[in-house]
């Protein structure tokens, strides 16, 4: 059957070249090195002087009959080996006008040397073969620069438009066909793309693979060509750079920034402004290898733009919004809002470099006290967890192993407009109320050396992952009740904040927005007097205090203190009438955000 040129490759084998249906008819037969088919056919060249070699580049296939080495050993050896000097791919020997067996000195030379021979036992018009490889190959050539040059356009396109890193990788992993996956340089997973399945099974088993993956990332510095044989391995490789395939010599599959790896691996790194920042690993790709590598290196620029557009300040709080924060921001999100099946938290947290094993997990949310300080926040947060994490963090380390973290370690993350997510992890062994407070304080204090405050409020202790939804809905209320009445400690409970929690809990559910409307109704227009109220029910019910907050006199406090009791036809002197205000009161506040 007629072999296809795998599409969007320039890449043809010798093997390849040998299914080809019109090479069939002239019944070839490999007599030397049949375990190196797999070498790429850059060309073909047709020639019968014995000093051919001399103008052969490197990657080419040889046809010839053989007529000028007839009768010639010492000349049949010397050309074989200057074929190995030249790098050809293969040389094939048409019988019939020089020879009518297969010369043993050249397939002993052949095999010798590790250069492929095959003998066309039928007469073949070289001429032919020649038209159909060059064709194909120039064919695939085009091919490999229409995709190359679509990838380009659509990423570019993607970019200037300003969608976020994710819509980038679903371009990324459509033309990819696989899975993937970019990490920092400590192997923490930022982002992933690609089949759920697929993406499940590889965060499952990150740090095994992340091992893998810094092999690749480590033949590929190796075999990148210093610089001074950098111009002659671009001029031996000119036709495939253009073709935005670039296809290396010889059997090495490492390239510099890209490397292919078995199993349709793909490792790219990642830079920036001279600067590795981290790399792109596409998995399974079913194309070529070549195909493969062209891919990594559009996918790589357009990642490496997106990070130079995206990290820059331009965030309310001044601080560039990185794709560290963004991934972290997911995740938290994902665990927050319980998007996330219960079986992909333990990759995904795992991924994101957070001990998992033997730990049980807080989230801590924080609020700055005056609008504007959210920057101050997160900036405290971070220092907080970098003076808490060991080495490395108990993330993972060069190769992916991690560190055996001894001490608390998190998570960080922006959540809605303002607020801070903490995910803390903590060992087993540890008092978990006693390093949350710990970490709080550390937060505190470095909030008042920036002249800013926070209201921290920390959720129940997770032992399993699965319960950190529910834990961050009570964190992040708690927190926010923990604003209008800030708790004794450096972090704030549920049991701190008591009614004043339960209130705010419920706010926006619709019974108690009809219970506030029943009791304060014909005050919600009267700000004033809602005031006063305020005022006296913080109080205590102590008027000489009240006065003194609104600067009034005691009989004036009591004229509009009467007002108020005609207005809602009340008595503030009843014990439940005084309760049923004060609830009312508090869930008012908690709707408006108006707590002092």
């Amino acid at each position: 059957m007629d072999a296809e040129v795998p599409p969007a490759t320039a890449r043809l084998t010798v093997r390849d070249v040998l299914r080809l249906e019109l090479v069939a008819q002239w019944d070839a037969e490999v007599v030397a090195c049949p375990e190196r088919l797999e070498r790429p056919v850059r060309w073909l060249h047709v020639a019968e002087a014995p000093d051919v070699a001399v103008m052969l580049t490197g990657g080419e296939m040889v046809l010839t009959t053989g007529l000028l080495l007839a009768g010639d050993e010492r000349a049949q050896v010397e050309y074989v080996e200057s074929m190995r000097r030249a790098d050809a791919a293969a040389v094939v020997l048409g019988l019939g006008r020089a020879f009518r067996t297969t010369p043993e000195a050249m397939r002993r030379t052949a095999e010798r040397c590790g250069v492929p021979l095959i003998v066309l036992h039928r007469p073949a018009p070289f001429a032919r073969l020649t038209e159909e490889v060059h064709a194909r190959l120039v064919h695939g050539r085009f091919a490999a620069l229409d995709l190359s040059e679509r990838m380009r356009s659509s990423l570019t396109a993607l970019n200037l438009s300003g969608v976020p890193l994710q819509r980038l990788l679903d371009e990324i992993a459509g033309y990819s066909g696989g899975p993937v996956v970019v990490a920092n340089l400590a192997h923490r997973v930022l982002a992933t793309a690609g089949e759920r399945g697929a993406l499940d099974d590889l965060l499952r088993d990150w740090e095994r693979i992340s091992r893998q993956v810094a092999g690749l990332l480590a033949r590929g510095r190796r075999d990148d060509p210093p610089q001074a044989d950098r111009s002659h391995t671009a001029d031996r490789r000119g036709a495939a750079d253009r073709a935005g395939a670039r296809v290396v010599g010889g059997d090495s599959d490492g390239d510099g920034p890209v490397t292919v790896g078995p199993d349709g691996w793909v490792v790219a790194r990642l830079e920036a402004r001279g600067r590795q920042w981290g790399h792109l690993a596409l998995f399974g790709h079913p194309g070529p290898a070549d195909a493969g590598r062209m891919l990594a290196q559009r996918a790589a620029e357009a990642l490496a733009v997106h990070r130079l557009l995206t990290d820059r300040p331009g965030a309310a709080d001044g601080r560039a919004h990185c794709w560290e924060d963004q991934a972290a921001e997911a995740l938290l999100t994902d665990l927050a809002s319980g998007t996330a099946r219960p079986e992909q938290l333990l990759p995904r947290v795992r991924a994101a470099g957070l001990p998992v094993d033997r730990r049980r997990f807080v989230p801590v949310v924080f609020r700055p006290r005056r609008a504007g300080e959210s920057g101050a926040v997160r900036e405290s947060v971070e220092r907080a967890l970098a003076n808490d994490r060991p080495e490395a963090g108990g993330r993972p380390c060069t190769g992916g192993r991690r560190t055996a973290p001894e001490g608390p370690a998190g998570l960080a993350a922006r959540i809605g407009p303002d607020a801070t997510a903490v995910l803390l992890s903590i060992p087993c062994g540890r008092d978990v109320d006693s390093e949350v407070s710990r970490f709080a304080e550390r937060v505190h204090e470095r909030l008042g050396a920036l002249g800013s405050e926070a209201a921290a409020g920390a959720g129940f202790t997770c032992p399993v992952l699965d319960e950190v939804r529910r834990s961050f809905l009570e964190a992040v209320h708690v927190a926010d009740a923990a604003l209008a009445a800030p708790p004794t400690g450096p972090v704030a409970r549920l049991r701190d904040v008591r009614l004043r929690g339960l209130v705010r809990l419920l706010r926006d559910e619709p019974e108690l927005q009809a219970f506030i409307e029943r009791e304060l109704g014909p005050l919600l227009g009267r700000p004033e007097l809602l005031d006063v109220l305020r005022s006296y029910l913080r109080s205590g019910c102590n008027k000489s205090l009240a006065a003194q907050e609104h600067h009034i006199s005691r009989p004036a406090l009591y004229r509009r203190l009467r007002s108020i009791e005609v207005l809602l036809g009340t008595e503030l002197d009843d014990l439940e009438q005084f309760t049923s205000l004060y609830v009312a009161l508090l869930a008012h506040d908690a709707q408006r955000g108006t707590e002092s």
